[in-house]
């Protein structure tokens, strides 16, 4: 029971430190072009990027942080649950920056975007990064 609820712990906490990344000058470029941004809104969209990229870098190291706390307060067999309990309420707090700076990115691109050029944004990112993760060695 307890090794389940730890990787269940584990897998939630995993799920929310994934997210979009802050793409490459190459990558944006290659977006811009395939979407017809102008010069404006390809920089408008970076300082997007880079704007909320650092709230959601600290919020990955202070979520790692939360995730060696939690994987060595069960690593006893004697687990104090108000300890993991208040560990895992902590960590929703960054839970919640890091969400929140990702859902900020999202709409203001989407504003400067529009509906059409959006959807067309949100596959190919997700393809390029796809291809992009393939390519990497599988241990990273």
């Amino acid at each position: 029971m307890k090794r389940a609820f730890c990787a269940v712990i584990l897998l939630i906490i995993g799920a929310c430190i994934y997210g979009q990344n802050m793409p490459d000058a190459a990558l944006m470029n290659q977006l811009a072009d395939r979407i017809g941004l102008s010069e404006e809104e390809t920089e408008r969209v970076m300082n997007i990027f880079q704007d909320t990229e650092s709230v959601m870098q600290e919020a990955n190291l202070e979520l790692n942080i939360f995730k060696a706390q939690l994987a060595r307060l069960l690593f006893s067999s004697d687990v104090d649950m108000r300890e993991v309990e208040e560990l895992l309420k902590s960590s929703y707090e960054w839970q919640l920056r890091r969400q929140l700076a990702q859902i900020r990115r999202q709409v203001e691109i989407r504003k400067i975007l529009g509906e059409e050029r959006w959807v067309q944004y949100s596959r190919l990112l997700k393809a390029l990064e796809q291809r992009r993760e393939n390519q990497q060695p599988p241990n990273r």
